[in-house]
C-alpha cells in the first residue's frame, strides 16, 4: 500500500523511500504546496455549489497558485479585485452561462479600479458583469509588466471623469512600464471618459469584436469609444462603437480615436456610427485605416489631423453631418504623404473627401457620390496627386482646388456636377487651372435641346483653336508627368470595388 501511494504521487512530486526512516510517517501534500493546477469554486451564498471554496473572488484569488482557474457561480459580489505579482496564468470566469455580478464598493483603493492586473502573465478574464459608479476610474486595468486576454464581459457605470471601461497602459508620461492585453467579445456602456483605451510606447495588444455605446449627447465630457494613444500598437478590428458625442465647445468627442499612435496600429472592419467624429487620427504617423464604414456620425466619418503617412483604404463614409474623408495640417506641423485609395464616400452633408493644408497626398480610385457640397475639394492643398476618381451628382462640384492648391496632378478622373458653373464658382472663389479643366468634363447628355449641343460643340472647337479649354492639346509633359497620366488613365476605366 505505501509503495503504490508513493507510485500514485510522482507525478505531483516524487517521494524518495529510500530518504525516509524506516517506520517514519508519510509526508501529505497540501492544497498550498500543491503543483498542478485546480478548480476553485466561488459561490456568494453557497446555494448553487455547497461545496464551495470561497464566498468571496478575492479570497480566492489570493488562494489561487500559478494556473488555478477560479470559477464564480451566478450572484453579486461587491468588492474590488486586485490580482498581483505570483498569479500567472490564473483564470477567473463564470461557472455557469449566467454571469456573476461583480458591484464596486463605495470606496475604492489604490488607484480605483475594479479589476486591477499587475506584475502576472496570462491572466484571463471571461464572462463577468462589472458594475461601477461615480468613483470607479477603471472597470479593469491591465499595467505594470502584465498580460491578460478579457473576453466576453459586460461592464458598465464607470463613471469617474476621467475613466475607462477597460485601460492597458501607463499609470503618467513619465511611466515606462509595459504590457499587453486581447480584450475581445465585451459590451463597454456608461462610462466617463472612454470605453477601451490603450495607452504606453510599451503596451500593446488587440481590440476586436467589441460594442462600445457611449452616453449619446454629452455637454460635460468628450468621450471617445476607443483610444490608442502615447506610442501603443494595437490592432483594432471588427467593433461596433457608437454614442459618443460631445455638444460643448472646444473639443471634439470620437468613436475611435487615435492620438501619437504606434505606427504598427491598424484599424480595421470597424463599424462607426452615431458618434461626433467617426474616426479621428491625430499625430499619428503610418498606420492603417481599412475596410471600416463610419456613418451618420454629426461630423465627419474619417478625419486626420497633423498626421502622415496614413493608408485610408476601401473605407465607406456615409450620411455623416460634415465630410465622408477630411485631412487637415498645419504650417508649422510635418503632415502629408497620407494615401486615401479605393474608398467609397457618399450622402454626406459636407464633401466626399477634403484636404486642407497639408501636401503630397494621393487620392486614387475613390467614389465619391451624391454629397452636400463637392466630390473632392482641396483647399491650400498641394504637390498631390488626384487620379482615377468618379465624383458625380455632389451638389456643387465634382472635383475642385481652390487657388492656393499649387501642383496638383489632375488625371483620369470622371467628374460632374449637378449646380451650374456660375453657382459653383460664386460659392467656392478663385479657384486653379486644374480645377478650372474640369467645367468642360460634363457629358453632353447633361446640354438639353439639339441647339445648346451645337453652340456648346462650337465653343470647344473655338476653344481648342485658341488653345484653351478641355479639348486644347496639352503642352509637352515632363517624363515622369507623362508616366502618371498613362497609369492613371488605366485606372479610371477599371471598375473598381471595395474588398
Amino acid at each position: 500500500m505505501l509503495r503504490f501511494l508513493a507510485t500514485a504521487l510522482s507525478s505531483r512530486r516524487p517521494i524518495a523511500l529510500s530518504s525516509r526512516r524506516r517506520g517514519a510517517r508519510p509526508q501529505l501534500e497540501l492544497l498550498e504546496n500543491r503543483l498542478t493546477p485546480s478548480t476553485i469554486l466561488v459561490d456568494d451564498d453557497r446555494v448553487q455549489a455547497p461545496k464551495a471554496a470561497f464566498t468571496s473572488i478575492q479570497a480566492a484569488i489570493n488562494a489561487a497558485k500559478p494556473g488555478d482557474e477560479i470559477r464564480v457561480y451566478p450572484g453579486t459580489y461587491v468588492e474590488q479585485l486586485t490580482i498581483g505579482a505570483g498569479k500567472n496564468n490564473i483564470e477567473v470566469e463564470s461557472a455557469t452561462s449566467t454571469k456573476p455580478l461583480l458591484v464596486a464598493p463605495a470606496t475604492l483603493t489604490g488607484n480605483g479600479a475594479l479589476i486591477d492586473i499587475t506584475g502576472s502573465q496570462n491572466v484571463e478574464i471571461e464572462r463577468l458583469t462589472l458594475k461601477g459608479n461615480a468613483n470607479t476610474k477603471f472597470g479593469i486595468r491591465v499595467s505594470g509588466g502584465a498580460s491578460a486576454d478579457i473576453e466576453n464581459n459586460t461592464i458598465s457605470g464607470i463613471l469617474d471623469p476621467n475613466g475607462a471601461g477597460i485601460y492597458v497602459g501607463r499609470s503618467s508620461a513619465t511611466d515606462t512600464s509595459s504590457g499587453k492585453a486581447e480584450v475581445e467579445n465585451n459590451n463597454v456602456s456608461n462610462y466617463g471618459k472612454v470605453g477601451i483605451a490603450f495607452d504606453g510606447a510599451k503596451y500593446k495588444g488587440e481590440i476586436e469584436n467589441n460594442t462600445v455605446v457611449g452616453s449619446g449627447d454629452n455637454p460635460n465630457i468628450a468621450q471617445n469609444g476607443i483610444q490608442v494613444s502615447g506610442g501603443a500598437n494595437v490592432e483594432v478590428e471588427r467593433n461596433d462603437v457608437s454614442g459618443n458625442r460631445y455638444t460643448g465647445t472646444g473639443f471634439d468627442a470620437a468613436g475611435i480615436l487615435l492620438d501619437a499612435a504606434g505606427s504598427k496600429t491598424e484599424v480595421e472592419r470597424n463599424t462607426v456610427h452615431d458618434n461626433q467624429e467617426g474616426i479621428l487620427v491625430s499625430k499619428t504617423k503610418s498606420v492603417e485605416i481599412e475596410s471600416n464604414r463610419s456613418y451618420k456620425n454629426t461630423e465627419d466619418g474619417i478625419t486626420l489631423v497633423d498626421s502622415s503617412d496614413i493608408d485610408i483604404d476601401c473605407n465607406e463614409t456615409d450620411h455623416n453631418g460634415g465630410d465622408g474623408i477630411s485631412v487637415y495640417g498645419d504650417p508649422g506641423v510635418a503632415s502629408g504623404n497620407n494615401r486615401i485609395a479605393h474608398s467609397s464616400s457618399h450622402d454626406n452633408t459636407g464633401n466626399g473627401i477634403y484636404l486642407e493644408t497639408t501636401s503630397k497626398n494621393t487620392v486614387v480610385g475613390n467614389t465619391t457620390n451624391s454629397n452636400g457640397a463637392n466630390g473632392i475639394l482641396l483647399k491650400d492643398a498641394d504637390k498631390g496627386i488626384v487620379a482615377g476618381n468618379t465624383a458625380t451628382k455632389n451638389k456643387l462640384s465634382g472635383i475642385a482646388l481652390t487657388a492656393g492648391s499649387d501642383s496638383n496632378l489632375v488625371a483620369a478622373n470622371v467628374a460632374s456636377k449637378e449646380r451650374s458653373r456660375r453657382h459653383r464658382d460664386s460659392e467656392l472663389g478663385p479657384q486653379s487651372r486644374d480645377a478650372q479643366s474640369h467645367r468642360f468634363q460634363q457629358p453632353l447628355r447633361h446640354l438639353r435641346g439639339r441647339r445648346h449641343r451645337r453652340q456648346h460643340v462650337r465653343q470647344q472647337l473655338v476653344e481648342r483653336q485658341q488653345g484653351r479649354g478641355f479639348l486644347a492639346r496639352r503642352p509637352p509633359q515632363k517624363p515622369e508627368e507623362a508616366r502618371f497620366r498613362r497609369l492613371f488613365q488605366v485606372v479610371g476605366t477599371s471598375q473598381l470595388r471595395l474588398r
